[in-house]
This record gives structure tokens, sequence and C-alpha cells, in this order.
């Protein structure tokens, strides 16, 4: 960025978009996108009135995964193709100052998301106790899954059609004492830390191979029972925190998985979809490489869940 700027008081997430500069600016200006991807994994928006231009408004409420409704107004100040400036508050008062900055490169676009507190304790206050920088990066993260499904980019493809009914396969991926039993490479021990499955929840737990113990997690971003699954899985460490992969630098630290489920004569077919989140050149080439031995790991995968099902 180029614009000057005070750490102290700011909080700042880079992001390079798979789009064009026009479909961002339609992601932040249009209710029905916005409901899709607005606010950190777990909440969901309810629009009241939008008027997206120089002096308009966007008045909306946000709910969050306790059930909590946030009153939310949005008040434009000034709108271009390179920059989008807004004060964001409640009804009684404005909280901060955002600047997104939009820039062209081609097919896609670089943003640069840029909260502004009034002073450095405020600043504080927002990251400690409400968990700012990472709410704002799962923010950027449902914009940039959205845009994949919009735009697909390169990915990882892999289908399986398994002899059960669709109900039953769906608790083996939504029922912790299900799950536990054939998720992980085969002839590796999984053990599970913490199992919520809903939007917003995780999963988290190790398992233990050959060559030592590795920990991972998944966030659930989407939980339609019976049609659709969307989570992004990554390597942990014990405190759940993002790590990366044990075997390289260059794995990417967050995948999007994106699972569709259908049901015909009794069968149940998976489609499983994953890509890369907010990754370099040099990330996205090492993913691609690793697909066949990808193949060969969800594959086996499968085979326990086959083999489980077969047994329930």
């Amino acid at each position: 960025m180029t614009r000057p700027t005070d750490p102290t008081k700011e909080i700042i997430a880079s992001r390079t978009l798979n789009a064009p500069r026009d479909l961002v600016i339609e992601m932040l200006s249009t209710p029905a996108h916005l409901t899709r991807w607005w606010g950190p994994v777990g909440f969901t928006t309810t629009t009241h009135e939008m008027d997206f231009r120089e002096g308009g408004q966007w008045r909306f409420t946000m709910h969050g995964p306790d059930g909590t409704d946030w009153p939310n107004l949005i008040q434009y100040k000034s709108i271009t193709p390179d920059q989008i400036e807004y004060d964001h508050g409640d009804f009684e008062k404005v909280h901060f100052h955002v600047i997104i900055e939009l820039t062209d490169e081609g097919e896609k676009t670089r943003m640069d998301f840029n909260l502004i507190l009034p002073t450095a304790e405020a600043r504080q206050q927002v990251v400690e106790e409400h968990g700012a920088v990472e709410g704002l990066a799962s923010t950027i993260n449902r914009l940039e899954i959205l845009l994949f499904e919009t735009i697909p980019g390169e990915s990882f493809k892999i289908e399986r059609t398994f002899d059960a009914p669709l109900a039953l396969v769906w608790e083996c991926w939504a029922k912790e004492d299900h799950f536990a039993k054939w998720w992980g490479p085969t002839g590796c021990e999984l053990s599970v830390r913490a199992f919520d499955f809903k939007p917003g929840g995780s999963f988290h737990y190790s398992i233990e191979t050959p060559h030592g113990q590795m920990v991972a997690k998944f966030v659930y971003h989407e939980v339609e029972p019976l049609h659709r699954l969307v989570f992004v899985s990554s390597f942990s460490n014990d405190d759940a925190q993002v790590v990366r992969a044990p075997f390289s630098d260059l794995f990417p630290k967050q995948i999007v998985n994106i699972l569709t489920f259908h049901e015909e004569a009794g069968k149940t077919l998976i489609r499983l979809e994953g890509t890369p989140l907010n990754v370099s050149e040099a990330e996205l080439d090492f993913y691609k490489a690793m697909f066949e031995s990808m193949k060969g790991g969800f594959g086996g995968t499968f085979d326990k869940l086959e083999a489980h099902l077969k047994e329930l």
C-alpha cells in the first residue's frame, strides 16, 4: 500500500483474488452476494437497506453463531474503481474507518482491506477481545471461496459412489462416533481433540503415522444437511493454530474443500473439490504437483468409509 499507515491503530489484510476487479466490486456492493460471505465464518447477515454510492449507507444485522444479533451501519464516503472508503459502526456511533484498495491485475485483483481504529487502545481491544485479525482473515476466506465457485481455478477433484443411502453416508460425516472411525490415511490411528459439526465449528484431531504424529483441523464454513459441506482444512499445533505442513514449507496452509452429496437408486455419490486459499504461485504449483498423491490418499480414506458403511 502506498498510503501512509499507522500500525498501532490499523488492522490490515491483503489478498490477491482470482477474479477481475469488476466482479470483486460486485461482491462488495450486492446484498445477495454479501449475504454469502460477509463476516467471520459462522456469522450470517440480514440486509435491511443498501444504497451503494457516495453518501449512501448499508444497514444490516449480523447474527452470531451463539444467536446474538449485532446491528451494523456502514456509511459510504468514497467509491471509485480503485478504492471503497466508509465509516463502520452501529446506529449510535462510528467504531472504525475502512479503506478497501482494489488493484487491477488483469484477471486477478489485489485487495488491501484496512480497518482504522480511533486509538491504539481501541485497536488492542478489538484484537484481544473480539479476535479482529482472525475475523477479518476468516471473512476474506469466505469471499475467496465464493469467488472460486464463481470462477473455478486450479483445484483437486475426486468422486466416489457408495452403496448406501444418503442419510447414512451423511451421518458418517456429521457424527463424531462415525467420522473418527474412518477419516484419515489407511493404517493410521486417529484421535479426536474437538468435534463441533456446524458452521463456525471445528474438528481438531491428531493422527499417528509411521513417520510420527500429525495434528490437523477443519473449520466448517457451510453445512447443508444431505446436500453440501464446505470446510477449510489445515495442519495445526496442539492449540489448534494453523501451521505449515510438516513435510514442506510450500504446501498451502489452508485448503477449502467443497463436497456435494447426491442419491440415486439407494446409492450415494460424493464429489469433492479442493483448492488452496491465499497462496503464492510457488505454493499453487506445489499443490498441483501433489494431485496424484492426494488421489491415493483420499482413495484410501474413502475405502475406509466404504468399509465402515458395510459394517453399519
